[in-house]
């Protein structure tokens, strides 16, 4: 069964027209009662149906404590009475959350019906399990999708530019491609303030006088959906009245990312390799999904893409981050090919009856010195070919913790590495016991990491 906290969000617009269909009041119909529910609007639109009718009807409880969610004293009787309907909802989500209120008696659960049990008991002459149910009819109603393990954890909030705002044409993008773009943006403002929802209310205020629009900003929050991903949105500056020639603007996708002082940038660009790789799967929560149509071989920038060649995303293009992150986005959407490693170098004296004869020996002119012993790995460490212009990857590294026997060691550029059985070279660093080659070939062998006394001995080729 899933966790209650993974329902996630509604868009606003559903929310909104859901509580103006009762004449609900205006308070609660208000993107501040929105936001004081998120992350789990979900959840507390579908409660607020279930409890008063979205705040018109009320059996014990009264109007007048704009307490629309029913909530009671932790220690009595009777009903919270609040300012605001806001307050009302802010209160309910605090309760919810909290990790101490009663002991922690909403932390501890899990699912929906581990929830409705605690929030409407039985003891309250409720019953949790038509309560419950009532929840999930409407969540079936309202399309929201219940998160699997497969989708990508990401902090996804859905909140639709209203359809009679002049920035949102309502036009399709091109369905004539073989996929989509996807176009990055940076915000530009480095306000402290100047989030994904700051962006938002911008965008749904009608986006200043350009009309500017776009399918998504990213901050280190949230991941706010602002476009159906089917449609135009004004992001590109490449003109739009080109159809067939206009690729910013009908066959992307724009993402903007914040860059607000203060913020956590690498999270930012973590939420972002997420977003991407929720396009690259057809992840369903995303609206005006169509899977197959995005790929992250299609990730292009503002620059590319505009009239006037604006140096757009500009701090990613300064960095030369955006390969980063959507090397990134490909792990999260488990995109990532195979690794392909080149062969080992094997040389016939790597085998273990012919390391017994406990020689010296030699590989183009570098001594490699006989010192047989068990290694582990204190950090991960790639293999690599012994020799060679590149010292190629030839397999996974080997992980912290890993043991592994081996045979010989020599000195290159100098440094120590450990010739491994397969005919690989690890650098010895990375490995206990620490063995270190001298210039003069001295081998000293340190076992243990707090100093026991070295043995030294002297090689020879």
């Amino acid at each position: 069964m899933m966790n209650w906290r993974d329902v996630g969000n509604v868009p606003y617009d559903r929310w909104q027209r859901a509580i103006a269909a009762v004449n609900g009041p205006a308070g609660l119909q208000s993107p501040a009662a929105y936001d004081a529910a998120l992350p789990h609007t979900a959840l507390c639109l579908a409660m607020l149906r279930v409890e008063s009718q979205y705040g018109t009807a009320f059996f014990r409880n009264r109007p007048q404590n704009r307490n629309p969610l029913n909530l009671r004293p932790p220690d009595g009787d009777g009903y919270l009475a609040f300012a605001s309907w806001v307050a009302g909802v802010h209160a309910w989500r605090n309760r919810l959350t909290s990790a101490t209120y009663k002991g922690g008696i909403y932390a501890r659960t899990v699912t929906l019906d581990d929830l409705v049990a605690v929030y409407a008991p039985k003891s309250d002459d409720n019953d949790p399990v038509a309560y419950a149910d009532m929840i999930r009819d409407l969540w079936r109603s309202w399309g929201v999708l219940e998160r699997s393990a497969e989708m990508i954890d990401a902090p996804l909030l859905v909140s639709l530019i209203p359809g009679f705002n002049r920035n949102r044409p309502g036009a399709k993008l091109n369905t004539n491609d073989a996929r989509w773009t996807i176009v990055q943006h940076t915000t530009g403002n480095t306000n402290p303030n100047a989030g994904a929802l700051m962006h938002r209310d911008f965008v749904h205020a009608g986006g200043g006088p350009d009309r500017v629009s776009f399918h998504f900003v990213v901050d280190d929050r949230w991941i706010v959906q602002l476009l159906p991903v089917d449609e135009i949105g004004w992001h590109a500056g490449d003109g739009c009245n080109d159809r067939g020639g206009d690729v910013g603007c009908f066959d992307s996708v724009g993402i903007e990312l914040c860059v607000n002082a203060g913020a956590d940038w690498a999270r930012a660009k973590d939420h972002l390799a997420r977003l991407y790789a929720m396009l690259a799967v057809g992840d369903m929560r995303i609206v005006g999904m169509r899977p197959g149509w995005f790929s992250l071989d299609r990730v292009t920038t503002h620059r590319a893409v505009s009239d006037d060649n604006k140096y757009c995303p500009t701090q990613l293009l300064n960095e030369g981050s955006l390969p980063i992150i959507i090397a990134q986005a490909r792990q999260y959407a488990g995109l990532v090919p195979e690794a392909t490693y080149a062969k080992p170098i094997v040389y016939p004296w790597l085998d273990t009856d012919a390391a017994s004869e406990g020689k010296n020996r030699v590989i183009g002119r570098t001594p490699v010195f006989y010192l047989p012993q068990t290694y582990v790995a204190i950090r991960e460490t790639p293999r690599r070919q012994a020799t060679g212009a590149n010292q190629k990857v030839i397999g996974p590294p080997i992980e912290e913790g890993e043991r592994f026997a081996a045979d010989y060691v020599y000195r290159s550029g100098g440094r120590t590495f450990v010739l491994t059985r397969w005919g690989t070279r690890v650098e010895a660093a990375a490995l206990l016991p620490k063995v270190q080659i001298g210039r003069t070939g001295t081998i000293s062998v340190r076992r243990t990491k707090d100093g026991d006394p070295e043995i030294a001995r002297r090689g020879a080729a």
